[in-house]
């Protein structure tokens, strides 16, 4: 495996604890907060339900947002390398 590609395998490993890491604690920090809320309000567990629908909520927004960037990414890559090999005109 040439430096390249290792730095891609880090470069992939990186991308996917981020996404992992962020949807995660969006889960969490709902939950969390709903808790605490509930402990002030007394409201137990109306808004701690309410935090972890909201927290899934962001972690899938969170998701939705990088799987369109790296298809823009993408996008951008293979237009930049052209079309060489795809219908060269032999029909």
């Amino acid at each position: 495996m040439g430096p390249g590609k290792q730095g891609n395998a880090f470069t992939q490993f990186g991308t996917y604890t981020a996404m992992v890491t962020q949807m995660t604690m969006s889960m969490v920090g709902g939950v969390v907060l709903g808790y605490w809320l509930d402990g002030k309000f007394g409201t137990f567990p109306i808004l701690m339900v309410l935090g972890t629908v909201l927290g899934m909520a962001a972690g899938i927004n969170i998701l939705i947002q990088m799987i369109n960037y790296f298809k823009k990414k993408e996008e951008r890559g293979n237009s930049r390398a052209g079309t060489d090999g795809e219908d060269s005109g032999n029909k």
